[in-house]
Order: C-alpha cells, then structure tokens, then sequence
C-alpha cells in the first residue's frame, strides 16, 4: 500500500500563510467586538466586512484541514481518494485509463455510474502514481487523439490513399504552423515598434485574412479554434493575436472625435467577415452551445479587427487638408500599467468638437509644458471617420 499526501513544501505554506491570513481577516470582528479600536468604521463597512471576513476565515481553516486529511491510497485492489468532504474508490479492475493536465491527475472509471477521482498536482509524489497508471492503462487524451488522426487518415475527402492523407496533413501543420508564428511577429512589430506604420497595419490586417484563406484552403483540416486531443492544425493565434495588435493601436494612437461614420462602417465588414469564418468552416456543430460560444468569441475578434483596421487605415490613408486651430496647454497626464498613454488638458476651442483632451505620442508630451500653445488639426479621414492630431 502506497499513500501520497500534499507536497511537503504546499503543505508548510499552507500552514504558515493560512494562520496570518486569518489573522489579518480578523481585525473587521477586532474592530466590531472592540469599539475603542475604531478610527472612522461605519456600520455600512461592518456589515460587508464581518461576513466577508468570517466567509473567508472558514475557507481557511477548510484548507488548512484539507490539507491535513486529503491523500491518495494505492491498493492491491484500488485507488482511494479522501479529503474533507467526501472519499472515492475506484478498483484496479475498474479503471478505464487517466488524464493529465495542468493542475489534475484524473482516473476514469469504465463504469458510468462511478464517479471518477480527480487529484490535484499539488501531491508529493506523484510522478510514482503516474508512472504505475501508465504502466497498466491507457492515457486517454492520447488515444482520443489517436482516434482522430486516424478519422483524419480515413476521410476521402482529404486525399485519395493514405500516403496523399498524410502529405497533405503535414503540409497543413506545417502552413499553419508558419502563419502562426509570422503572425506573431507581425502583431509584435505592430503594437510595439510600428514603424513604418502604414506597412506595420497592412500586414496586421492581411494576417486574419489569410488564417481564413487557409481554413478555405484546406477543406477542414485546419481549424480555427485549437481544442485539446484534437491533431487538426489552428490558425486561431494567427485570426486573433494580429486582430487584438490591431485595436490596441486604433486605442493607443488615435484622437477620433465623431465616430458616427464607424458605428456605420463597422457591421458592413464585421458581419460578412464573421459569416465566412463560421459558415466555411466544418468545424462547427450548431447542435453544442460550445460552437455558440465559438462564434461569439469569433464575433468578437472580428469586431476587433474591423475597429482597428478601419480606424488605422482611416487616418494612415487619410489625404484630406487639416483644418488648424491653436490651444494653450492647461495640464498634462500620464496613465501607466501595461501600457503607457500620455494626455493634455487644453483649452476649449472654437470648434464644433468640444475638445478638452487629447492623447499624444511620448516625444509629444516631453516636449511640451504647461501654458505652451500647441496645433491642433483636424482631419477629415479616409473613410469620412474625422479625427484630430496635435503637434509641438
């Protein structure tokens, strides 16, 4: 008999940090059962706090006996799983194989009635369970996938012979691998360093389009969406990464004042190119809620895309004569977390856009001081999307 409990180190955190957090969740009941201890409480915050604390105070001495009681036990006969709420069993002979993922370890019965035992990757030892378990039964995320390469390999309507099947399945891997990558690249330049910026946008907008091409292409064997145990080949890094690099420079670079024209524009492409990506693609059963669910995913990376690449073309394309006012600066603003924006407080001009702030590259902003006057011009866009830009 072999028994595997929490790795040593999980537990020692757990029962060092578990203790302290308790005690920091303490101080709202402190402060209520203590009225001397209060500075500015009011019941509003006693009301919300006490339950919360006491809520979360049970979670952790819930962990702390979890972590006390919970273990796996191998037997001759069977697998035992134990923790506070309740304990499996599943027999040797009643199991049908096991999964593996990021956090899990799970065993799966061959009957449907018994429950399956799901352990957690925060055992000690579990490298010895996974070794016996692979020793006796089968990974079943592996035959699942096997099962469906060899559907692949059997489908007529990827190649004529076997050997014609197998070509063209690496061939798509192959495809879809590159595009991937160079969509990578792309949306890196494009949200990073887009320079030259028209070239940068271009090749941004291309990228989806040609994840799309390439699911038209392949008849089906490449998909769109990239799900576990399934060897067809996704292209979703490629419809996705450059589609998002997109909209973040639409909303990091541009001061658009009138976006009437692009609540128009944006259905006119987003609509058409959302119908070509889930009507030609096979992948897509309508009878399961996770297809659904793909395509409002799918919804909303082509809005994405459409927001930012008409708006980036929009002024990037844009000929049109600016029309230039001057504004005193009357303050300046710097947001920072994942990005960096830098923004100026102006005063109001004599415009039919009431603009009282604008957003403006770094070199902008470190130039400039309060009180400096600076250009403002506005441009008609390319698309008839009006926008502004503001100039030292």
């Amino acid at each position: 008999m072999k028994e595997y409990k929490t790795a040593k180190g999980w537990a020692i955190f757990i029962y060092i940090a578990a203790p302290i957090m308790i005690g920091f969740l303490f101080m709202p009941i402190l402060l209520l059962l203590i009225p001397s201890w209060r500075t500015n409480e009011t019941a509003d915050f006693f009301w919300f706090a006490v339950p919360i604390s006491l809520i979360l105070i049970a979670y952790m001495i819930a962990g702390i006996a979890d972590t006390i009681v919970s273990k796996v036990t191998l037997t001759e006969q069977s697998i035992e799983y134990k923790n506070i709420l309740f304990s499996r069993s599943i027999q040797l002979n009643e199991i049908k194989g096991f999964r593996i993922d990021d956090k899990y370890l799970c065993i799966e019965p061959k009957t449907s009635g018994v429950k399956r035992i799901k352990i957690s990757k925060y055992f000690g030892n579990l490298e010895d369970l996974i070794d016996f378990l692979d020793s006796k039964y089968h990974d079943l995320d592996e035959l699942e996938a096997e099962e469906r390469y060899q559907k692949i390999m059997e489908n007529n309507s990827f190649g004529f012979s076997t050997s014609e099947r197998q070509s063209q399945f690496q061939t798509a891997r192959r495809s879809a691998k590159i595009l991937n990558w160079v969509a990578g690249i792309i949306a890196a330049w494009t949200f990073f360093y887009p320079h030259p910026y028209l070239l940068a946008i271009i090749a941004a907008i291309l990228c989806p389009i040609a994840a799309i091409v390439l699911l038209r292409l392949f008849n089906g064997l490449i998909h769109l969406e990239e799900k576990k145990n399934s060897p067809h080949p996704s292209v979703f890094l490629a419809f996705f990464i450059p589609s998002m690099a997109l909209f973040l420079r639409a909303m990091l670079d541009l001061n658009v004042y009138n976006f009437e024209k692009l609540w128009w524009l944006l259905p006119l492409m987003v609509l058409p190119l959302t119908a070509v990506v889930l009507l030609g693609s096979r992948e897509f059963d309508w009878r399961k809620g996770q297809s659904i669910l793909m395509a409002l995913v799918v919804l909303g990376i082509t809005s994405a895309y459409g927001f930012g690449a008409i708006l980036c073309t929009n002024c990037a394309l844009d000929q049109s004569n600016a029309a230039e006012f001057h504004a005193q600066i009357l303050g300046k603003d710097r947001s920072t977390g994942k990005t960096t924006t830098y923004h100026l407080s102006l005063e109001p001009l004599d415009f039919d856009y009431p603009l009282d702030e604008a957003q403006v590259d770094k070199v902008t902003y470190q130039r400039v001081a309060i009180s400096d006057t600076v250009r403002v011009l506005f441009f008609e866009g390319r698309w008839g999307i009006p926008w502004l830009e503001v100039r030292p």
